[in-house]
C-alpha cells in the first residue's frame, strides 16, 4: 500500500479546511476558532472560543526481518514504550510458509510519529501509510444533542413532579413514556461520544512482520508424484469397493436359505406345468 497522506494536528490555530503541509509534523492539540460576531441563540455576540479538533488516525506497517524469533518481545517493549497497549495479536508458523505476526496497536495521539518512526526501525519496510479522519463536526453536534436531551430530561422530570399539570394517569403515563424515549436518545449519543474520544485520544497501528530467511517454498507436483498419487487413489478406490461387496455378501447371508427354497419351488411348480399333458 502506498502511503496516504495525513492531516497532522498543530499548536496552531487554523480553520476546519486548513491541512498541515509539513513534512515532518508534531502532533499536538489541534484547534478551529469560532468567527467573532456569530450569533447565539439570544441573538447576542458570541466571544472568540477555542475548538479541539477532534481527528483519528491510523496507519498501516509491513515489516520484512532476517529473524522473526526475538520481535514480539520487541514490539510489546516498544508499545510500553509510549504509553501504548496491544488491542489484538496474532502469530503464525506453519509448514512450508516463513513465520509471521499481526498487531493491532493503540497508542496516544501525541507519540504517533515517535511510534512509527521507532516502528519502521525493527525491519525492512515493505509497505507503509498513514491515514486520518476528521470527526471535529460529529463529535461536538453529539455533545450539543446530549445537553439539548439533558435539558428536555429536566423539563419532563419537572412536568411530572408537577401534580397539577399531570392530575390524569394517562397524562402521568404520556409524560413517563417520553422521558423514557429521551433517556434512551441520551444514552444512545453518550455511547457515541465515548467511542469518538477513544478513537481520538489513542490512534491505531496495524503491524505486520514478517521473517524472510530461511523460508521453505511449498514441494512441487512431478510427474512422478502425480502418477503414484493416482494410483494410490486407485487402490483406495479399488479396496473400497471390495469391501462394500464383502459387506454386502455378509449381510444376504441370512437370507440365502429363503433364497434357496424359493427357486427349488419355482423349479418344482416349473417341472409340473411341463409335465402336465395338453
Amino acid at each position: 500500500m502506498d502511503s496516504v497522506y495525513y492531516e497532522s494536528p498543530s499548536s496552531e490555530k487554523m480553520d476546519s479546511t486548513t491541512r498541515s503541509t509539513s513534512s515532518e509534523p508534531t502532533r499536538t492539540a489541534e484547534f478551529n476558532t469560532v468567527d467573532e460576531g456569530q450569533a447565539g441563540e439570544d441573538g447576542a455576540k458570541v466571544d472568540l472560543r477555542e475548538v479541539e479538533r477532534k481527528i483519528i488516525y491510523t496507519a498501516n506497517v509491513e515489516l520484512a526481518v532476517e529473524e522473526f524469533a526475538g520481535k514480539p518481545a520487541e514490539v510489546k517493549a516498544l508499545v510500553e514504550k509510549y504509553d501504548g497497549r496491544i488491542a489484538s495479536s496474532t502469530l503464525s508458523a506453519e509448514s512450508g510458509s516463513s513465520r509471521s505476526g499481526h498487531w493491532r496497536l493503540r497508542v496516544p495521539v501525541k507519540h504517533f510519529d515517535a511510534f512509527l518512526e521507532d516502528a519502521k526501525a525493527l525491519g525492512e519496510i515493505i509497505q507503509y501509510g498513514t491515514d486520518s479522519q476528521e470527526v471535529t463536526d460529529e463529535y461536538y453536534d453529539v455533545q450539543s444533542r446530549i445537553k439539548n436531551k439533558e435539558v428536555e430530561r429536566n423539563r419532563l422530570q419537572a412536568i411530572l413532579e408537577d401534580k397539577d399539570r399531570v392530575a390524569k394517569l394517562k397524562d402521568v403515563l404520556d409524560v413517563e413514556r417520553e422521558l423514557s424515549r429521551v433517556q434512551g436518545d441520551i444514552e444512545q449519543f453518550q455511547g457515541r461520544m465515548r467511542r469518538l474520544n477513544n478513537l481520538t485520544s489513542l490512534t491505531t497501528v496495524e503491524l505486520n512482520i514478517r521473517q524472510i530467511r530461511d523460508y521453505v517454498p511449498p514441494e512441487a507436483v512431478s510427474f512422478g508424484t502425480q502418477s503414484r498419487r493416482s494410483l494410490e487413489v486407485s487402490l483406495l478406490a479399488l479396496k473400497r469397493t471390495g469391501q462394500a461387496l464383502v459387506l454386502a455378501v455378509i449381510a444376504l447371508a441370512p437370507w440365502l436359505p429363503v433364497f434357496i427354497i424359493g427357486f427349488l419351488l419355482l423349479r418344482f411348480g416349473w417341472k409340473r406345468l411341463r409335465a402336465t399333458p395338453k
